[in-house]
């Protein structure tokens, strides 16, 4: 018997963190968060990422917050 995965945290957002939490993002969005702090924390923000020329618009938090109400 297994428990299936609700949510899912990916902390930093590099090449293959935002390539997972694109993934997650596109099953369900409300699935998941990536951690990010200062600079990246913004960009990722502001910017969001491309992934194969598609944009994705991740929720972003910073440490400390809570990543779900």
């Amino acid at each position: 018997m297994f428990t299936p995965i609700r949510r899912v945290a990916v902390l930093g957002a590099g090449a293959l963190g935002a390539t997972y939490a694109s993934q997650f993002f596109h099953m369900d969005p409300d699935a998941i968060r990536v951690i990010a702090s200062g600079d990246h924390y913004q960009r990722l923000k502001h910017n969001g990422v491309f992934i194969n020329d598609v944009h994705v618009q991740l929720p972003v938090v910073q440490p400390g917050e809570a990543p779900y109400p």
